[in-house]
């Protein structure tokens, strides 16, 4: 078993480093891919005839599921190893928006050539990965029954992640993940609303409401004032699916606190 960010069970924090283990019910080695290493080696590989990747993305290219998707199917070219996906709903649809990276800047949270906002669930992931990891053999176990415009919450969403507890956490993650380039920004990480808010102890949020609302509802997005402890700041929602542009209301936010 290979484990992502986050561990094998999905309950390590952001950036907190997995060691290998081994499972404690079925005994096999847990090997982390967010550790000594975030790709594969041979050792790992040896004996494998092919690789089950099932995870459940979120469509937003420095969600890092992305960039150890490409890891293993690199690996997998390397120790003659199948990849099979299996394919998985994700929370924005296809919703695409964002800019696109600069060649000079990839990077584990920038690992492909793609806006913010990709639209992409994770077997498309691995077909838009497979042009740049040649020779891959590749199969993509599909969906039934969803599609693109699909965006409303469906009942079994599991948390991928510690700071997506929820399907509105990861709806309006694009929106606020630009805190955690700032350290004076507060969006409940650890809690229960993660990336639904935003806010600081020193922050107006009336006054960043009055230099946003406008945009943001053409956005597709709402706030209203909010605090949760000492923190001043604003809860959204999205309004209107059909015009959300979470990208480019997350650097309205960043603009107007800047």
């Amino acid at each position: 078993v290979f484990s992502a960010e986050h561990g094998y069970f999905g309950l390590a924090g952001p950036g907190e480093k997995t060691a290998s283990s081994r499972h404690p019910r079925w005994k096999v080695p847990v090997h982390s891919l967010y550790g000594e290493t975030r790709k594969p080696t041979p050792a790992m590989m040896k004996g494998i005839k092919r690789i089950v990747i099932d995870l459940q993305d979120i469509g937003i290219r420095c969600y890092t599921y992305l960039a150890t998707l490409k890891l293993v199917m690199e690996s997998a070219v390397e120790n003659g190893v199948e990849v099979i996906v299996l394919d998985r709903p994700v929370p924005l649809g296809g919703i695409v928006d964002g800019p696109m990276p600069d060649a000079d800047r990839m990077s584990f949270v920038c690992p492909a050539d793609l806006p913010l906002c990709h639209g992409m669930t994770i077997g498309e992931e691995a077909v838009y990965l497979s042009r740049t990891v040649p020779g891959v053999k590749l199969s993509v176990v599909k969906m039934k029954g969803w599609s693109h415009d699909m965006r409303e919450p469906w009942a079994d969403f599991l948390p991928p992640s510690p700071g997506i507890k929820s399907w509105d956490s990861a709806v309006l993650y694009p929106v606020t993940v630009f805190t955690e380039a700032f350290p004076a920004l507060d969006t409940d990480r650890g809690g229960n609303l993660a990336f639904r808010v935003l806010g600081a102890e020193w922050m107006d949020p009336q006054k960043l409401i009055k230099a946003t609302d406008k945009k943001l509802r053409e956005y597709g997005l709402a706030m209203r004032e909010y605090r949760w402890g000492k923190i001043a700041g604003v809860l959204f929602s999205v309004e209107n699916i059909k015009r959300y542009r979470p990208a480019a209301a997350g650097m309205t936010l960043l603009d107007a606190i800047r």
